[in-house]
């Protein structure tokens, strides 16, 4: 007697897709949690292994106005229009540059999930042309931006 596996209802294959699916989104949550954390350890290194030791308050003061004059800093005390604005600037292209970063994550996301889904399929290659037409505008941004902020002390 030979069996014969018999053919599984719709519904029974939406439950294994769909528990399939949790299991992925499980596993790519799992991945990517060890990365995040890798991520902000090598972020905040530096400011880890640049702390200044403490040292006494008479001494403190002229000792950090000089080594701000040495890597650059004002220390005068007047703030410069022209680097305030160039760290705005950065700062702001800076978190530009985070949002693209992961919108093509989640683009990738969709994609990889859609199971050939065609419409969530071209959601996906929506965002993603749009991230990279908006990283694209967001680098000449930047190299305008730093052109003009170091031709404006010069006056030229």
């Amino acid at each position: 007697m030979t069996l014969v596996p018999f053919p599984l209802n719709a519904a029974r294959r939406q439950a294994n897709m769909n528990h399939a699916i949790s299991k992925i989104r499980k596993s790519v949550a799992a991945a990517l949690m060890p990365v995040a954390v890798f991520a902000i350890w090598i972020w905040t290194w530096p400011a880890a292994q640049a702390a200044p030791t403490p040292a006494p308050a008479a001494t403190t003061k002229p000792k950090l106005s000089e080594l701000g004059t040495k890597m650059g800093y004002n220390t005068e005390g007047k703030p410069d229009p022209i680097k305030l604005a160039g760290d705005i600037i950065g700062t702001a292209l800076t978190m530009i540059g985070i949002v693209f970063t992961v919108l093509m994550i989640y683009a990738g996301y969709l994609w990889m999930t859609a199971q050939g889904n065609e419409e969530q399929i071209g959601k996906a290659k929506k965002i993603i042309i749009n991230s990279v037409i908006g990283i694209i505008i967001t680098a000449l941004a930047y190299t305008i931006s730093s052109f003009v902020l170091t031709a404006l002390p010069k006056g030229t």
